[in-house]
Protein backbone atom coordinates (compact mmCIF):
# COMPACT_ATOMS: atom_id res chain seq x y z
CA UNK A 1 0.00 0.00 0.00
CA UNK A 2 1.80 3.17 -0.98
CA UNK A 3 2.30 5.55 1.90
CA UNK A 4 0.18 9.14 2.09
CA UNK A 5 1.89 12.57 0.80
CA UNK A 6 0.89 13.67 4.35
CA UNK A 7 2.73 10.85 5.97
CA UNK A 8 5.83 12.08 4.17
CA UNK A 9 5.16 15.76 5.12
CA UNK A 10 5.74 17.59 1.88
CA UNK A 11 5.12 21.28 1.83
CA UNK A 12 4.00 22.63 -1.04
CA UNK A 13 5.13 26.62 -2.00
CA UNK A 14 4.73 28.38 -5.09
CA UNK A 15 6.95 31.23 -5.26
CA UNK A 16 6.18 34.33 -6.84
CA UNK A 17 9.38 35.54 -6.73
CA UNK A 18 8.95 39.05 -7.17
CA UNK A 19 11.46 41.58 -7.16
CA UNK A 20 14.66 39.28 -8.84
CA UNK A 21 17.64 40.98 -7.15
CA UNK A 22 16.59 39.87 -3.51
CA UNK A 23 15.29 36.56 -4.59
CA UNK A 24 17.91 33.46 -3.81
CA UNK A 25 20.67 33.28 -6.52
CA UNK A 26 21.24 29.67 -8.21
CA UNK A 27 23.78 27.99 -10.46
CA UNK A 28 24.04 25.97 -13.44
CA UNK A 29 25.89 23.10 -13.67
CA UNK A 30 28.68 22.56 -15.64
CA UNK A 31 28.25 21.13 -19.43
CA UNK A 32 29.72 17.63 -18.08
CA UNK A 33 27.19 17.34 -15.77
CA UNK A 34 24.50 16.92 -17.98
CA UNK A 35 23.49 15.18 -21.32
CA UNK A 36 20.66 15.82 -23.54
CA UNK A 37 18.84 12.56 -24.31
CA UNK A 38 19.82 11.77 -28.44
CA UNK A 39 17.89 12.85 -31.17
CA UNK A 40 14.82 13.37 -28.83
CA UNK A 41 12.88 17.18 -28.71
CA UNK A 42 12.57 20.10 -30.05
CA UNK A 43 15.78 21.16 -28.25
CA UNK A 44 17.80 18.27 -28.12
CA UNK A 45 17.38 17.26 -31.87
CA UNK A 46 18.98 20.99 -33.01
CA UNK A 47 21.61 20.28 -29.89
CA UNK A 48 23.11 16.68 -31.25
CA UNK A 49 23.69 18.11 -35.06
CA UNK A 50 25.68 20.92 -33.53
CA UNK A 51 28.74 18.57 -32.91
CA UNK A 52 28.63 17.70 -36.82
CA UNK A 53 28.28 21.22 -37.97
CA UNK A 54 31.66 22.69 -35.16
CA UNK A 55 33.94 19.54 -36.37
CA UNK A 56 32.63 20.62 -40.42
CA UNK A 57 33.92 24.41 -39.49
CA UNK A 58 36.95 23.25 -38.00
CA UNK A 59 38.01 20.59 -40.77
CA UNK A 60 36.76 22.15 -44.13
CA UNK A 61 37.13 26.47 -43.07
CA UNK A 62 33.44 26.87 -43.68
CA UNK A 63 32.31 29.63 -45.07
CA UNK A 64 35.91 30.87 -44.61
CA UNK A 65 36.89 29.73 -48.43
CA UNK A 66 40.62 30.26 -48.58
CA UNK A 67 41.63 30.83 -44.86
CA UNK A 68 41.71 29.13 -41.76
CA UNK A 69 39.83 30.63 -38.18
CA UNK A 70 43.59 30.73 -36.95
CA UNK A 71 45.05 32.76 -40.26
CA UNK A 72 44.78 36.54 -38.91
CA UNK A 73 46.95 35.38 -35.57
CA UNK A 74 49.50 33.73 -38.33
CA UNK A 75 49.55 36.72 -40.38
CA UNK A 76 50.59 38.80 -37.84
CA UNK A 77 52.83 36.25 -36.35
CA UNK A 78 55.05 36.30 -39.76
CA UNK A 79 55.22 40.22 -39.61
CA UNK A 80 51.97 40.38 -42.15
CA UNK A 81 49.11 43.23 -42.09
CA UNK A 82 46.17 41.06 -42.11
CA UNK A 83 44.67 41.13 -45.47
CA UNK A 84 41.56 39.51 -44.16
CA UNK A 85 37.94 40.83 -45.38
CA UNK A 86 37.44 42.49 -41.76
CA UNK A 87 39.08 43.54 -38.45
CA UNK A 88 36.96 41.12 -36.36
CA UNK A 89 38.14 37.75 -38.19
CA UNK A 90 39.49 36.73 -35.27
CA UNK A 91 37.12 36.81 -33.61
CA UNK A 92 35.78 33.07 -35.06
CA UNK A 93 38.67 31.03 -33.29
CA UNK A 94 37.61 32.02 -30.33
CA UNK A 95 33.98 31.58 -30.55
CA UNK A 96 34.45 28.45 -31.64
CA UNK A 97 36.60 27.24 -29.19
CA UNK A 98 34.20 28.25 -26.98
CA UNK A 99 31.67 26.49 -28.64
CA UNK A 100 33.74 23.45 -29.05
CA UNK A 101 34.78 22.53 -25.40
CA UNK A 102 31.13 23.16 -23.97
CA UNK A 103 29.59 20.46 -27.05
CA UNK A 104 32.64 18.04 -26.33
CA UNK A 105 32.02 18.20 -22.73
CA UNK A 106 28.09 17.94 -23.13
CA UNK A 107 28.36 14.96 -25.35
CA UNK A 108 31.54 12.95 -24.94
CA UNK A 109 32.51 13.55 -28.39
CA UNK A 110 35.84 12.09 -28.70
CA UNK A 111 36.72 13.72 -31.77
CA UNK A 112 35.73 16.61 -31.43
CA UNK A 113 37.85 16.73 -28.12
CA UNK A 114 40.82 15.97 -30.11
CA UNK A 115 40.29 19.08 -32.17
CA UNK A 116 39.16 20.98 -29.32
CA UNK A 117 42.88 20.07 -27.98
CA UNK A 118 44.65 20.86 -31.03
CA UNK A 119 43.31 24.27 -32.07
CA UNK A 120 43.26 25.64 -28.23
CA UNK A 121 47.27 24.61 -28.48
CA UNK A 122 47.87 26.51 -31.90
CA UNK A 123 46.24 29.33 -30.87
CA UNK A 124 48.78 29.71 -27.76
CA UNK A 125 51.42 28.94 -30.12
CA UNK A 126 50.35 32.39 -31.99
CA UNK A 127 50.31 34.28 -28.80
CA UNK A 128 52.81 37.65 -28.68
CA UNK A 129 55.30 37.18 -25.91
CA UNK A 130 53.79 39.85 -23.98
CA UNK A 131 50.28 38.47 -24.03
CA UNK A 132 48.62 40.40 -26.92
CA UNK A 133 46.24 38.42 -29.10
CA UNK A 134 45.19 41.04 -31.50
CA UNK A 135 45.56 40.55 -35.07
CA UNK A 136 47.10 44.38 -36.04
CA UNK A 137 50.52 44.90 -36.05
CA UNK A 138 50.07 48.52 -34.81
CA UNK A 139 46.93 48.41 -31.79
CA UNK A 140 44.55 49.74 -31.00
CA UNK A 141 42.02 49.40 -34.04
CA UNK A 142 38.68 49.48 -33.55
CA UNK A 143 38.48 46.14 -33.25
CA UNK A 144 41.78 44.97 -31.80
CA UNK A 145 40.34 44.27 -27.93
CA UNK A 146 37.08 42.75 -29.63
CA UNK A 147 39.10 39.95 -31.17
CA UNK A 148 41.29 39.65 -27.91
CA UNK A 149 37.94 38.81 -25.68
CA UNK A 150 36.67 36.14 -28.20
CA UNK A 151 40.27 34.36 -27.33
CA UNK A 152 40.18 34.80 -23.65
CA UNK A 153 36.73 33.88 -23.94
CA UNK A 154 37.43 30.47 -26.17
CA UNK A 155 40.36 29.72 -23.75
CA UNK A 156 38.66 30.35 -20.12
CA UNK A 157 35.86 27.59 -21.35
CA UNK A 158 38.39 25.22 -22.67
CA UNK A 159 39.92 25.64 -18.80
CA UNK A 160 36.64 25.47 -17.12
CA UNK A 161 35.33 22.54 -19.02
CA UNK A 162 38.61 20.63 -19.28
CA UNK A 163 41.15 22.11 -16.84
CA UNK A 164 44.07 22.96 -19.45
CA UNK A 165 46.66 25.22 -17.51
CA UNK A 166 48.09 26.92 -21.02
CA UNK A 167 44.41 27.94 -22.14
CA UNK A 168 44.19 29.80 -18.79
CA UNK A 169 47.64 31.09 -18.43
CA UNK A 170 47.30 32.22 -22.20
CA UNK A 171 43.82 34.30 -21.12
CA UNK A 172 45.66 35.59 -18.24
CA UNK A 173 48.29 37.12 -20.05
CA UNK A 174 46.07 38.18 -23.00
CA UNK A 175 43.62 40.34 -19.79
CA UNK A 176 47.35 41.51 -18.21
CA UNK A 177 48.13 42.84 -21.92
CA UNK A 178 44.64 44.87 -22.11
CA UNK A 179 44.86 46.14 -18.15
CA UNK A 180 48.73 47.56 -18.75
CA UNK A 181 47.82 48.88 -21.95
CA UNK A 182 44.25 51.25 -21.10
CA UNK A 183 43.72 52.87 -18.20
CA UNK A 184 40.13 53.91 -18.29
CA UNK A 185 39.09 56.71 -17.80
CA UNK A 186 42.34 58.15 -17.93
CA UNK A 187 42.94 56.70 -20.97
CA UNK A 188 40.12 57.74 -23.20
CA UNK A 189 40.64 55.46 -25.88
CA UNK A 190 39.29 52.96 -24.71
CA UNK A 191 36.09 54.08 -25.21
CA UNK A 192 37.34 54.99 -28.72
CA UNK A 193 36.51 51.37 -30.47
CA UNK A 194 33.40 50.37 -32.93
CA UNK A 195 30.32 51.11 -31.84
CA UNK A 196 30.40 54.06 -29.98
CA UNK A 197 33.62 52.08 -27.38
CA UNK A 198 31.05 49.38 -26.97
CA UNK A 199 32.90 46.65 -28.56
CA UNK A 200 35.67 47.38 -25.97
CA UNK A 201 33.72 47.27 -23.19
CA UNK A 202 32.72 43.83 -24.19
CA UNK A 203 35.68 42.49 -22.44
CA UNK A 204 34.05 43.21 -19.18
CA UNK A 205 32.58 40.01 -18.77
CA UNK A 206 35.88 38.40 -19.37
CA UNK A 207 37.76 40.63 -16.41
CA UNK A 208 35.65 39.36 -14.16
CA UNK A 209 35.99 35.79 -15.41
CA UNK A 210 39.98 36.06 -14.90
CA UNK A 211 39.80 37.90 -11.38
CA UNK A 212 37.49 34.77 -10.07
CA UNK A 213 39.99 32.42 -10.97
CA UNK A 214 43.33 34.49 -9.93
CA UNK A 215 41.75 36.13 -7.04
CA UNK A 216 43.60 39.30 -8.22
CA UNK A 217 41.40 42.21 -7.37
CA UNK A 218 42.83 44.46 -10.23
CA UNK A 219 40.42 43.03 -13.01
CA UNK A 220 37.33 44.11 -10.89
CA UNK A 221 38.60 47.29 -10.67
CA UNK A 222 39.37 47.66 -14.46
CA UNK A 223 35.49 46.95 -14.56
CA UNK A 224 34.77 49.37 -11.83
CA UNK A 225 36.61 52.05 -13.82
CA UNK A 226 34.86 51.05 -17.34
CA UNK A 227 31.44 51.15 -15.59
CA UNK A 228 31.93 54.57 -13.89
CA UNK A 229 33.10 55.94 -16.89
CA UNK A 230 30.98 54.96 -19.91
CA UNK A 231 28.68 57.74 -20.66
CA UNK A 232 26.13 55.08 -22.22
CA UNK A 233 26.30 52.97 -18.79
CA UNK A 234 25.91 56.22 -16.97
CA UNK A 235 22.69 56.81 -18.98
CA UNK A 236 21.13 53.58 -18.30
CA UNK A 237 22.08 53.58 -15.03
CA UNK A 238 19.72 57.15 -14.89
CA UNK A 239 17.34 56.39 -16.79
CA UNK A 240 16.38 52.32 -16.84
CA UNK A 241 16.12 52.21 -20.95
CA UNK A 242 18.22 50.98 -22.95
CA UNK A 243 20.85 52.60 -25.40
CA UNK A 244 20.18 52.62 -28.58
CA UNK A 245 22.66 50.98 -30.28
CA UNK A 246 23.71 47.61 -31.62
CA UNK A 247 21.99 44.90 -29.61
CA UNK A 248 24.74 42.20 -29.86
CA UNK A 249 27.38 44.71 -28.51
CA UNK A 250 24.94 46.12 -25.77
CA UNK A 251 23.65 42.61 -24.31
CA UNK A 252 27.06 41.64 -24.42
CA UNK A 253 28.54 44.19 -21.76
CA UNK A 254 25.62 44.34 -20.13
CA UNK A 255 25.98 40.74 -19.44
CA UNK A 256 29.38 41.40 -18.39
CA UNK A 257 28.15 44.42 -16.33
CA UNK A 258 25.88 41.52 -14.47
CA UNK A 259 28.48 39.33 -13.80
CA UNK A 260 30.47 41.45 -12.11
CA UNK A 261 27.58 43.42 -9.87
CA UNK A 262 27.34 39.57 -8.47
CA UNK A 263 31.04 39.13 -7.87
CA UNK A 264 31.00 42.96 -6.04
CA UNK A 265 28.08 42.33 -4.36
CA UNK A 266 26.60 45.54 -5.93
CA UNK A 267 22.59 45.32 -5.30
CA UNK A 268 22.08 48.82 -6.77
CA UNK A 269 24.15 47.96 -10.22
CA UNK A 270 22.22 44.60 -10.63
CA UNK A 271 18.61 46.95 -10.19
CA UNK A 272 19.22 49.07 -12.51
CA UNK A 273 20.55 46.03 -15.00
CA UNK A 274 17.27 44.17 -14.36
CA UNK A 275 15.52 47.54 -15.34
CA UNK A 276 17.01 48.07 -18.11
CA UNK A 277 16.47 44.51 -19.52
CA UNK A 278 12.66 44.67 -18.64
CA UNK A 279 13.05 47.68 -20.87
CA UNK A 280 13.98 46.13 -23.44
CA UNK A 281 11.85 42.66 -23.22
CA UNK A 282 8.64 44.69 -23.05
CA UNK A 283 9.53 47.36 -26.20
CA UNK A 284 12.29 46.12 -28.14
CA UNK A 285 11.25 41.98 -28.40
CA UNK A 286 9.85 40.44 -31.21
CA UNK A 287 7.33 37.83 -30.86
CA UNK A 288 9.94 35.06 -31.24
CA UNK A 289 11.99 36.11 -28.64
CA UNK A 290 15.18 38.22 -30.21
CA UNK A 291 15.98 41.90 -30.76
CA UNK A 292 17.09 44.36 -32.40
CA UNK A 293 16.19 45.63 -36.72
CA UNK A 294 19.11 45.90 -38.85
CA UNK A 295 21.14 44.75 -36.27
CA UNK A 296 20.66 47.90 -33.87
CA UNK A 297 17.69 48.77 -31.03
CA UNK A 298 15.29 51.76 -32.52
CA UNK A 299 12.40 53.84 -31.86
CA UNK A 300 10.12 52.94 -32.26
CA UNK A 301 11.00 49.47 -31.52
CA UNK A 302 9.39 47.21 -33.79
CA UNK A 303 9.07 47.13 -37.45
CA UNK A 304 7.74 43.69 -39.47
CA UNK A 305 11.15 43.96 -41.38
CA UNK A 306 13.63 41.12 -43.17
CA UNK A 307 16.43 42.58 -41.16
CA UNK A 308 15.52 42.01 -37.79
CA UNK A 309 16.67 39.11 -34.93
CA UNK A 310 20.34 38.75 -35.80
CA UNK A 311 21.72 35.34 -34.93
CA UNK A 312 24.52 37.20 -32.91
CA UNK A 313 22.17 39.33 -31.12
CA UNK A 314 19.97 36.54 -29.99
CA UNK A 315 22.70 34.20 -28.47
CA UNK A 316 24.06 37.15 -26.58
CA UNK A 317 20.66 37.97 -25.33
CA UNK A 318 20.46 34.19 -24.16
CA UNK A 319 23.42 34.30 -22.10
CA UNK A 320 22.54 37.89 -20.43
CA UNK A 321 19.73 36.55 -19.51
CA UNK A 322 21.12 33.31 -17.90
CA UNK A 323 23.28 35.65 -16.00
CA UNK A 324 20.47 37.18 -14.64
CA UNK A 325 18.37 34.33 -13.62
CA UNK A 326 21.82 33.44 -11.92
CA UNK A 327 22.01 36.28 -9.83
CA UNK A 328 18.38 36.41 -9.05
CA UNK A 329 16.98 33.20 -9.41
CA UNK A 330 13.22 34.90 -10.64
CA UNK A 331 11.94 32.45 -13.18
CA UNK A 332 10.83 35.63 -15.67
CA UNK A 333 14.10 35.31 -16.66
CA UNK A 334 14.32 31.31 -17.42
CA UNK A 335 10.75 31.94 -19.38
CA UNK A 336 12.30 34.50 -21.51
CA UNK A 337 15.14 32.22 -22.39
CA UNK A 338 12.77 29.37 -23.01
CA UNK A 339 10.45 31.24 -25.31
CA UNK A 340 13.87 32.83 -27.59
CA UNK A 341 15.62 29.38 -27.65
CA UNK A 342 12.33 27.48 -29.17
CA UNK A 343 11.97 30.35 -31.52
CA UNK A 344 14.99 32.73 -32.74
CA UNK A 345 17.74 30.15 -31.71
CA UNK A 346 16.16 27.73 -33.52
CA UNK A 347 14.77 29.26 -35.87
CA UNK A 348 18.01 31.17 -37.68
CA UNK A 349 19.19 27.20 -37.86
CA UNK A 350 18.49 24.85 -40.39
CA UNK A 351 16.82 21.46 -39.09
CA UNK A 352 19.73 19.43 -39.96
CA UNK A 353 22.56 22.09 -38.83
CA UNK A 354 24.19 22.62 -41.71
CA UNK A 355 23.11 26.11 -42.08
CA UNK A 356 22.31 29.61 -40.07
CA UNK A 357 20.62 32.91 -40.90
CA UNK A 358 21.87 36.42 -40.30
CA UNK A 359 18.65 37.49 -39.91
CA UNK A 360 15.34 35.95 -38.07
CA UNK A 361 12.31 37.87 -40.50
CA UNK A 362 8.92 37.14 -39.20
CA UNK A 363 7.62 36.26 -42.73
CA UNK A 364 9.14 35.77 -46.31
CA UNK A 365 11.83 33.01 -47.07
CA UNK A 366 14.78 32.21 -45.10
CA UNK A 367 17.79 33.62 -46.26
CA UNK A 368 20.63 31.09 -45.41
CA UNK A 369 23.20 33.16 -44.61
CA UNK A 370 26.32 33.79 -46.97
CA UNK A 371 28.11 36.49 -45.44
CA UNK A 372 30.16 39.28 -46.38
CA UNK A 373 30.57 38.84 -42.55
CA UNK A 374 30.90 35.12 -40.97
CA UNK A 375 30.22 36.26 -37.88
CA UNK A 376 26.32 34.13 -37.03
CA UNK A 377 28.04 30.99 -38.01
CA UNK A 378 30.09 30.75 -34.89
CA UNK A 379 27.41 32.49 -32.59
CA UNK A 380 24.62 30.51 -33.37
CA UNK A 381 26.67 27.04 -32.10
CA UNK A 382 27.77 29.02 -28.40
CA UNK A 383 23.61 29.48 -28.07
CA UNK A 384 23.22 25.43 -28.66
CA UNK A 385 26.24 24.44 -26.87
CA UNK A 386 24.52 25.87 -23.55
CA UNK A 387 21.28 24.69 -24.02
CA UNK A 388 21.70 21.64 -21.33
CA UNK A 389 23.65 24.03 -18.86
CA UNK A 390 19.97 25.28 -18.59
CA UNK A 391 17.53 22.71 -18.00
CA UNK A 392 18.72 22.38 -14.02
CA UNK A 393 19.76 24.80 -11.58
CA UNK A 394 20.50 24.57 -7.91
CA UNK A 395 20.10 26.63 -5.21
CA UNK A 396 20.58 26.89 -1.41
CA UNK A 397 17.63 24.24 -0.82
CA UNK A 398 17.46 22.01 -3.81
CA UNK A 399 17.23 21.23 -7.19
CA UNK A 400 15.48 22.88 -9.74
CA UNK A 401 13.81 22.03 -13.08
CA UNK A 402 13.31 24.89 -15.07
CA UNK A 403 13.39 23.37 -18.88
CA UNK A 404 11.70 20.22 -19.87
CA UNK A 405 13.73 18.29 -21.79
CA UNK A 406 14.84 14.56 -22.37
CA UNK A 407 17.64 14.65 -20.53
CA UNK A 408 20.23 13.40 -17.09
CA UNK A 409 21.83 15.27 -15.01
CA UNK A 410 24.18 14.42 -11.85
CA UNK A 411 23.84 16.99 -9.25
CA UNK A 412 25.39 18.02 -5.93
CA UNK A 413 22.99 18.47 -3.36
CA UNK A 414 23.86 19.57 0.53
CA UNK A 415 27.24 17.80 -0.71
CA UNK A 416 25.63 14.66 -1.75
CA UNK A 417 25.51 13.09 -5.54
CA UNK A 418 21.48 13.05 -6.61
CA UNK A 419 20.99 12.05 -10.52
CA UNK A 420 17.50 13.65 -12.30
CA UNK A 421 16.56 12.08 -15.35
CA UNK A 422 13.54 13.77 -17.18
CA UNK A 423 11.28 12.22 -19.98
CA UNK A 424 8.87 14.05 -21.95
CA UNK A 425 7.75 15.10 -25.51
CA UNK A 426 7.49 18.53 -24.74
CA UNK A 427 6.52 21.06 -26.04
CA UNK A 428 4.30 18.32 -28.28
CA UNK A 429 2.60 17.97 -24.73
CA UNK A 430 2.40 19.52 -21.61
CA UNK A 431 3.79 15.94 -19.73
CA UNK A 432 6.90 15.36 -17.77
CA UNK A 433 7.96 12.79 -15.65
CA UNK A 434 11.48 13.31 -13.25
CA UNK A 435 13.26 10.45 -11.85
CA UNK A 436 15.48 10.41 -8.79
CA UNK A 437 18.37 8.69 -8.13
CA UNK A 438 20.55 9.29 -4.38
CA UNK A 439 22.80 7.00 -2.65
CA UNK A 440 20.68 7.80 0.55
CA UNK A 441 17.34 9.65 1.61
CA UNK A 442 17.77 13.40 1.51
CA UNK A 443 15.90 16.39 2.39
CA UNK A 444 15.83 19.36 -0.27
CA UNK A 445 13.50 20.94 -1.83
CA UNK A 446 12.66 20.54 -6.03
CA UNK A 447 11.36 23.23 -7.70
CA UNK A 448 9.03 22.95 -10.84
CA UNK A 449 8.90 25.88 -13.60
CA UNK A 450 5.44 26.86 -13.85
CA UNK A 451 5.63 28.84 -17.45
CA UNK A 452 3.87 32.52 -17.31
CA UNK A 453 1.31 30.82 -19.85
CA UNK A 454 0.52 27.90 -17.55
CA UNK A 455 -3.18 26.27 -17.09
CA UNK A 456 -4.70 23.48 -16.05
CA UNK A 457 -1.25 22.27 -13.85
CA UNK A 458 -1.24 19.03 -12.06
CA UNK A 459 1.85 17.36 -9.55
CA UNK A 460 1.97 13.74 -8.35
CA UNK A 461 4.68 12.65 -6.52
CA UNK A 462 4.78 8.64 -6.71
CA UNK A 463 1.37 8.16 -8.51
CA UNK A 464 -0.40 10.81 -5.60
CA UNK A 465 -1.71 13.89 -6.78
CA UNK A 466 -0.41 16.79 -4.49
CA UNK A 467 -3.74 19.37 -4.05
CA UNK A 468 -1.72 22.81 -4.58
CA UNK A 469 -2.96 26.36 -6.20
CA UNK A 470 -0.05 26.43 -8.76
CA UNK A 471 0.64 29.84 -9.69
CA UNK A 472 1.85 30.82 -13.20
CA UNK A 473 5.12 32.51 -13.71
CA UNK A 474 6.50 30.83 -10.61
CA UNK A 475 8.33 27.52 -9.53
CA UNK A 476 6.27 25.33 -7.33
CA UNK A 477 8.33 24.32 -4.60
CA UNK A 478 8.05 20.21 -2.95
CA UNK A 479 9.90 19.87 0.37
CA UNK A 480 10.37 16.46 1.55
CA UNK A 481 13.13 13.65 2.22
CA UNK A 482 13.47 12.27 -1.05
CA UNK A 483 14.65 8.44 -2.05
CA UNK A 484 16.01 6.77 -4.85
CA UNK A 485 13.31 5.72 -7.25
CA UNK A 486 11.10 8.82 -6.29
CA UNK A 487 9.00 10.09 -9.59
CA UNK A 488 7.54 13.32 -9.73
CA UNK A 489 4.69 13.95 -12.70
CA UNK A 490 3.63 17.85 -13.47
CA UNK A 491 1.49 18.22 -16.41
CA UNK A 492 0.20 21.18 -17.84
CA UNK A 493 -2.29 22.17 -20.94
CA UNK A 494 -0.02 23.28 -24.00
CA UNK A 495 -2.57 26.97 -24.07
CA UNK A 496 -2.55 28.66 -27.62
CA UNK A 497 -3.38 32.37 -27.67
CA UNK A 498 -2.72 35.07 -29.83
CA UNK A 499 -0.51 37.65 -29.04
CA UNK A 500 -0.40 41.34 -30.20
CA UNK A 501 2.82 43.50 -30.92
CA UNK A 502 2.53 46.87 -31.41
CA UNK A 503 3.82 47.80 -35.04
CA UNK A 504 3.75 44.31 -36.67
CA UNK A 505 0.57 42.58 -35.47
CA UNK A 506 -0.61 39.24 -33.65
CA UNK A 507 1.18 36.05 -33.71
CA UNK A 508 -0.21 32.67 -32.77
CA UNK A 509 1.70 31.14 -29.56
CA UNK A 510 1.42 27.78 -28.11
CA UNK A 511 3.29 26.61 -25.23
CA UNK A 512 6.46 28.44 -25.61
CA UNK A 513 6.22 28.28 -29.51
CA UNK A 514 5.70 30.87 -32.33
CA UNK A 515 3.68 28.93 -35.11
CA UNK A 516 3.70 30.23 -38.09
CA UNK A 517 2.03 29.69 -41.69
CA UNK A 518 4.24 27.27 -44.35
CA UNK A 519 3.39 27.82 -47.73
CA UNK A 520 3.90 23.83 -47.91
CA UNK A 521 1.12 23.32 -45.35
CA UNK A 522 -1.27 26.03 -47.00
CA UNK A 523 -1.24 25.69 -50.83
CA UNK A 524 -2.71 28.22 -52.60
CA UNK A 525 -3.21 30.60 -49.81
CA UNK A 526 -1.50 34.20 -49.79
CA UNK A 527 0.24 34.12 -46.51
CA UNK A 528 0.40 38.38 -46.93
CA UNK A 529 -2.87 38.34 -47.60
CA UNK A 530 -4.09 36.86 -43.84
CA UNK A 531 -5.15 39.08 -41.55
CA UNK A 532 -6.76 38.21 -38.35
CA UNK A 533 -9.63 39.89 -37.07
CA UNK A 534 -10.38 37.57 -33.90
CA UNK A 535 -8.04 37.14 -31.27
CA UNK A 536 -10.16 34.70 -29.37
CA UNK A 537 -8.54 31.91 -28.51
CA UNK A 538 -8.17 29.45 -31.26
CA UNK A 539 -8.48 25.50 -31.35
CA UNK A 540 -5.48 23.71 -32.60
CA UNK A 541 -5.55 20.06 -33.60
CA UNK A 542 -2.45 17.73 -34.32
CA UNK A 543 -2.04 16.89 -37.61
CA UNK A 544 -0.04 14.18 -38.69
CA UNK A 545 4.23 15.13 -38.70
CA UNK A 546 5.84 15.73 -41.94
CA UNK A 547 8.34 13.46 -41.92
CA UNK A 548 9.18 12.14 -39.07
CA UNK A 549 9.86 15.33 -36.96
CA UNK A 550 7.97 19.02 -37.59
CA UNK A 551 4.53 19.16 -35.82
CA UNK A 552 1.64 20.56 -37.41
CA UNK A 553 -1.86 22.11 -35.84
CA UNK A 554 -5.48 22.70 -37.84
CA UNK A 555 -7.30 25.52 -36.94
CA UNK A 556 -9.94 27.36 -37.74
CA UNK A 557 -9.52 31.23 -37.58
CA UNK A 558 -11.76 34.03 -38.61
CA UNK A 559 -9.82 36.04 -41.21
CA UNK A 560 -11.59 39.31 -42.24
CA UNK A 561 -14.88 37.80 -40.88
CA UNK A 562 -14.79 34.68 -42.41
CA UNK A 563 -13.68 30.97 -40.92
CA UNK A 564 -10.88 29.58 -42.76
CA UNK A 565 -8.91 26.27 -42.07
CA UNK A 566 -4.98 27.01 -42.43
CA UNK A 567 -2.42 25.21 -41.15
CA UNK A 568 0.44 25.70 -38.28
CA UNK A 569 3.56 24.42 -38.03
CA UNK A 570 6.22 25.79 -35.10
CA UNK A 571 8.56 29.11 -36.35
CA UNK A 572 11.39 27.16 -35.90
CA UNK A 573 11.21 24.47 -38.50
CA UNK A 574 9.18 27.29 -41.26
CA UNK A 575 10.82 27.97 -44.55
CA UNK A 576 12.26 25.08 -45.44
CA UNK A 577 13.31 23.81 -48.94
CA UNK A 578 12.78 27.43 -50.54
CA UNK A 579 9.03 27.93 -48.45
CA UNK A 580 7.44 31.00 -48.22
CA UNK A 581 6.18 31.40 -44.01
CA UNK A 582 4.42 33.92 -41.98
CA UNK A 583 4.57 34.48 -38.34
CA UNK A 584 2.82 37.50 -37.33
CA UNK A 585 -0.85 38.49 -38.83
CA UNK A 586 -1.64 42.39 -38.99
CA UNK A 587 -4.57 43.16 -37.96
CA UNK A 588 -7.50 44.13 -40.10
Amino acid sequence: MQTSLASLAIAVLCLSEVGGSSASRVSHPAAGQVRMADRYGQLGSRYQANVAYLIDLHDNNRHLHTWSMLEPWRARHRGDAWRGTRPWDAEYAGKWLDAAALMAAGTGHQGLRCRLETFASAMRDLQAPDGYMGIEQKPPSNWDVWNQWYAITGWLTHDEQFGSPGSRHAAIRCADWITARFDPPQDSGFFRAAWGGGCNVDVVGQMVRVAQITGERKYLDFVKQVASAYPPINQMRATGRPHLTHAYVLCAYLGGLTRWAVAVDNVEELAWIERVWEAIRHHHQYPTGSIGRGEKLHEPPLADDPRIQETCATVEWLLWTARLYEATGNPRYIDAMERTAYNALLGAQSADGTKWTYFAPLHGRKAWFEGPTECCFWSGPRGLARLPLWIYATDSNGIRVDLFEASKATLLVQGESVTVEQSTSYPADGRTTVRLALKKPLTFSVRLRMPAWTVDATVEVNGERVETDISPGSHCRLDRTWSGGDVVVFRFAMASRFEAFTGIGAALVRGPEVLALDSRDNPGLDLDAVRISSCSEPDLRPLPPEGSHRRRYEATVDVGGAARKMVFTPFADSGAAGAAFRAVFPPR
